[in-house]
Formats: C-alpha cells, sequence, structure tokens
C-alpha cells in the first residue's frame, strides 16, 4: 500500500513540475477518469440496468468521486495548497444564492422558450422525475454536486487560476462544466453556475462552500419541477427575472463584503 502511495505521489509531483503540466492534468485528469469509469459500469452492469438509469450514473459518480477527492486531497498535501477552513458564518446567504440563482434560471429558460423559440430536450428531467425521490435527490444533490464540483472547480478552476486571473480561471471552467450538460439550455445554465461557483471558490478557497451551493441550486431546481403546479404567465416571469436578478447582486455584494471583512480581521 506504500509503495502504491508513494507512486502516486511521484506521478502528482511530476504532473505538478510546470505551469503546462499542471494545467493539463488538472483538466484531462478528471475528465477523462469520468469518462473511463461510465463506460466501465455500463459495461459491467450491461442487462442489469438500461443505460439511462439512474443508478448507473449514481455507481459512476460516486466512484469518480472517491477517486478526486483522494487525488485532490494527496495534490494539496504534497503542494501545500490546502483548501481554507470551511466558513459557516454565510451559509445562509450561500443557500439562498443557491436558491435565487435556480429561480432565476427556470425564469430564463421559460422566457428563452417562449420568446426566442428555443427547444430543449427534457430527456434527463423527465428521467429524473420518472424516479423516485431519494434515487432523484440522492443523484443531483449529492452525488453529481460533489462529484462536479471537485472535478470542475476543485481541479480545473483551481489549478488554473494558480498561474491566470479570475476570469480566465472562471470562463474556462465554466465551459467545461457547460458541456458536461450536453442540452442548449441547460449549458447556458451550468455556464452561468459556474462562474458564480467559480467565485465562492475565489473568495473562500473552500470546495465545501461549492459544493453546498451547488446542492442548493439542484435541490432548489427539483423542488421547483415536483411542487409547481402550473407555469407562470409570461409577464409573471419577466416580475421573477427582475426580482432574482436584483437578489443574486445583492447577495453576491454582501457575500463579498464579508470576505473582505473577514480577511482584514484576520491580518
Amino acid at each position: 500500500m506504500k509503495m502504491l502511495t508513494k507512486k502516486i505521489d511521484n506521478i502528482i509531483l511530476h504532473m505538478n513540475s510546470t505551469k503546462a503540466r499542471s494545467i493539463a492534468f488538472a483538466i484531462v485528469f478528471p475528465i477523462l477518469l469520468n469518462i473511463i469509469i461510465s463506460i466501465a459500469v455500463v459495461i459491467i452492469f450491461h442487462g442489469m440496468y438500461e443505460y439511462t438509469d439512474l443508478r448507473l450514473q449514481l455507481i459512476t459518480n460516486t466512484i469518480v468521486f472517491i477517486i478526486l477527492l483522494y487525488v485532490y486531497i494527496r495534490t494539496s498535501k504534497l503542494l501545500g495548497q490546502y483548501d481554507s477552513e470551511k466558513n459557516v458564518k454565510n451559509l445562509i446567504l450561500i443557500l439562498s444564492l443557491g436558491f435565487v440563482i435556480s429561480s432565476f434560471g427556470n425564469a430564463i429558460s421559460r422566457v428563452l422558450m417562449e420568446v426566442f423559440g428555443f427547444v430543449e430536450d427534457n430527456l434527463t428531467v423527465e428521467t429524473i422525475l420518472k424516479a423516485s425521490i431519494p434515487e432523484a435527490l440522492l443523484l443531483t444533490c449529492v452525488s453529481a454536486p460533489l462529484t462536479e464540483e471537485i472535478m470542475f472547480r476543485g481541479f480545473i478552476f483551481k489549478t488554473i487560476n494558480k498561474y491566470h486571473g479570475f476570469w480566465t480561471s472562471a470562463i474556462i471552467s465554466s465551459i467545461l462544466f457547460g458541456i458536461s450538460h450536453i442540452t442548449p439550455l441547460s449549458m447556458a445554465f451550468a455556464f452561468m453556475c459556474g462562474i458564480f461557483l467559480s467565485y465562492v471558490y475565489y473568495l473562500y478557497k473552500s470546495i465545501f462552500m461549492c459544493m453546498i451551493l451547488h446542492m442548493m441550486v439542484n435541490f432548489s431546481s427539483l423542488a421547483i419541477h415536483y411542487l409547481m403546479q402550473s407555469e407562470p404567465s409570461l409577464k409573471e416571469t419577466y416580475f421573477i427575472l427582475f426580482i432574482c436578478l436584483a437578489l443574486i447582486i445583492m447577495i453576491t455584494l454582501r457575500l463579498h463584503i464579508s470576505c473582505k471583512m473577514n480577511r482584514q480581521d484576520n491580518v
């Protein structure tokens, strides 16, 4: 076991020895790992589940998360790049931001479909809604946020941000995050969420806070789909958009000010 750990440590150090290797490793390793594990799970469980079965995605996410978490912890230890301690003082603000972003995204999607004629492939949403509530919650609110955050913020954003500014790091990681969501409207919403999630990591230097925000966004989206009896009118949707946008700006500014004050207190 010690020999294996030493070999893994040597690979991690080698892949982080230069800027080019570090960024390439941070992008390629988690994405390639996810593809390999996804294919392996489908092959192993072929005949037991349909390829659209949520349980296959749950198994894949769990395996990928465990491997990525291990490598993330080893990398942080070897390079001395530990996450900051969890700041629970702003947890309510983070949860509120997650709900508002989710509401904003749903409203934007409705406007794009109603006014501009965008068509969304609802296969993924329908598959999730057809599953049992525990399965849907476990996938969308636990396994997906945990796996995606350690992949896109923990590896990709964090590594690029070591060498480049916030916007370069946030845009690259958010584009990749958006592409992973396949359908056009989901990609656009995921890109927007990726920017906010990157900013939260930039502020807190904590993957934990990103996971909490991501969980809340997904939970709110799922709750809206389950509980909404009828679609709001277009006029009501515009009103929701305006309120959500104002709240997003207010909460983001409050988080920024709070983090700035905490850093001054720690100096």
